[in-house]
């Protein structure tokens, strides 16, 4: 994979889904793999979904930027809203990274991590992603995926929270592909991506402290 798919600048790598209304580009494998889980679960009365696939650069972009700038709400690790004007530009920083990857660096630009619900519960408009909501309304989904994950090629990246991103039971991804993509993904690329993004809020910041965050919110996964 060349650096503009790497980083979420370039899909021609991606093939088209529809689910219901809803248009996702995603990896052609993961999605093969997708709707062989999806099928499976059927039979546990799970209508699993999507909520997200393939995330571009200019998407992550602008969710940065909006959290950047206090346009958008920001969470304490325990799902606590935030003050951003109380925040120094590196509380700031990492505030960010525990919920929102950087734009470049998200690994939803690969097309093999993808964010899933149990549609029989709720609509996709109403889907929050957050931890309260999958210990409330999706507990049975979540377990029933824990047996069925490895047998159609998935895991979560972020199911154990190691001091980084935090924990995301919604997050899964196709590991086959994903771990060679993430070895691609090393300190340089995610430098000169960082170093490539005009306009991009907190870049000094980033710059200064990129090899502890390529560490802590990149490559410190749950294996």
């Amino acid at each position: 994979m060349d650096f503009n798919q790497l980083t979420g600048r370039d899909q021609k790598h991606l093939v088209e889904y529809f689910e219901g209304e809803s248009l996702f580009l995603i990896d052609p494998d993961t999605l093969k793999a997708y709707l062989s889980l999806k099928e499976d679960l059927d039979s546990e009365n799970i209508y699993l979904s999507l909520v997200s696939a393939f995330r571009s650069f200019d998407r992550q972009f602008d969710i940065w930027n909006a959290k950047a700038s206090g346009k958008r709400k920001l969470l304490s690790r325990d799902e606590k809203e935030l003050e951003f004007s109380n925040l120094t530009p590196e509380e700031l920083l990492y505030s960010i990274l525990t919920w929102s990857a950087l734009p470049g660096a998200s690994r939803h630009h690969w097309g093999t991590d993808i964010d899933i619900y149990d549609a029989n519960i709720k609509d996709k408009s109403d889907v929050e992603l957050t931890l309260y909501e999958c210990e409330q309304d999706f507990t049975n989904l979540y377990q029933v995926l824990d047996s069925k994950l490895e047998e159609h090629g998935f895991f979560r990246p972020y199911a154990k929270d190691n001091g980084g991103v935090s924990r995301e039971p919604w997050h899964i991804s196709f590991k086959e592909k994903s771990s060679t993509y993430l070895e691609q993904f090393n300190l340089e690329v995610f430098r000169k991506s960082v170093e490539a993004s005009k306009d991009l809020l907190l870049k000094d910041v980033i710059l200064d402290q990129i090899e502890s965050i390529y560490t802590k919110y990149i490559t410190n996964i749950t294996k």
